[in-house]
């Protein structure tokens, strides 16, 4: 074989070598675009997907934040009541008391248990008002507004010689509901 036959061989079979080398690396440029473009399509859908759940989340902190808003609101609102619930505890003393109740206005009432002098006019020189008045002990001074439990609001306008420190006598209209009402152990709120 000559010469120029065999470089013409040899350039046939490296121009073959090289086609094939080309046609080799085409399908790897293919596949790897085909891959790619699958990989790009799968990652824009898991993008769009996080992107919702980020959304979610999103709209869950919101409405987080504005339960957490709201919490804050009521603490804060009870915070102040309770202040106010605490100012007024220093401002005021709870008592377990025996209460025990008198009629000075029945016409049964006996002077010297159910009153002493006029049976209408109390220790403060007001008026008996069943549902109003009480008798206290002198650690109470007259005119004091005190809460009875179970009772309500009552005013000390009278005294009483067999009432001790820890005793109120309410007022009542009858001897029959006094007795019926007899001795209770209630607490009673008084101003300090």
């Amino acid at each position: 074989m000559s010469k120029r036959k065999r470089i013409k061989l040899l350039m046939f079979t490296f121009l073959f070598v090289l086609v094939l080398c080309l046609v080799g690396i085409a399908q790897v440029i293919y596949q790897t675009n085909l891959h790619y473009k699958n990989v790009k399509e799968d990652f824009s859908q898991e993008l769009k997907e996080v992107s919702q759940e980020l959304e979610d989340v999103s709209q869950g902190l919101k409405e987080v934040s504005q339960e957490i808003d709201t919490v804050k609101q009521r603490v804060d609102k009870h915070s102040k009541e309770i202040d106010a619930v605490q100012d007024t505890m220093e401002e005021v003393r709870v008592v377990t008391s025996e209460v025990t109740a008198y009629a000075p206005l029945d016409p049964r009432a006996v002077e010297g248990m159910c009153f002493e002098g006029n049976p209408k006019v109390t220790a403060s020189g007001e008026e008996v008002e069943p549902g109003v008045t009480v008798a206290a002990g002198e650690q109470i001074p007259l005119g004091t507004e005190v809460y009875i439990e179970g009772i309500g609001r009552r005013i000390v306008q009278d005294r009483g010689g067999a009432i001790g420190s820890r005793d109120i006598d309410i007022a009542v209209t009858s001897k029959d509901e006094a007795l019926q009402f007899g001795r209770q152990e209630r607490r009673v709120v008084i101003p300090r």
